[in-house]
């Protein structure tokens, strides 16, 4: 098992007025807030004070972002976005408390997002 990381949320957002939606982002706010996490090329690690589970990760998409796509214990499926690159130099420079950083969202564009960074 991969090294579990300190989170914290540095942005989330809901952008449908979907109830089924608006459900789904307040369970995994709840669930995730003050989670320890990894994240390699091929699993998602989360570790809370109530559970812990590791889900495999298939990578969708490499440009100056990475995307992968997941499927969490519930059945719930997710993407996980992570800057490249340039596009991750200036996200540490302007996060220097952390050294990764990430986003969970729903699969639908106009669904919800959590974004995180992990601690130094």
């Amino acid at each position: 098992m991969q090294k579990m990381y300190k989170t914290e949320i540095w942005d989330r957002r809901i952008y449908s007025v979907d109830p089924h939606d608006e459900k789904e982002y307040q369970y995994y706010l709840k669930l995730l807030t003050g989670a320890k996490m990894s994240l390699s090329e091929t699993e998602l690690s989360v570790s809370t004070a109530t559970t812990s589970f590791s889900v495999k990760l298939s990578l969708y998409e490499d440009n100056s972002f990475k995307t992968w796509i997941g499927v969490f214990p519930d059945g719930n499926k997710y993407r996980i976005l992570k800057p490249n690159g340039m596009s991750m130099m200036i996200w540490l420079m302007s996060n220097p408390d952390a050294f990764d950083g990430f986003t969970i969202g729903s699969l639908n564009p106009q669904g919800w997002s959590i974004s995180f960074k992990l601690l130094k």
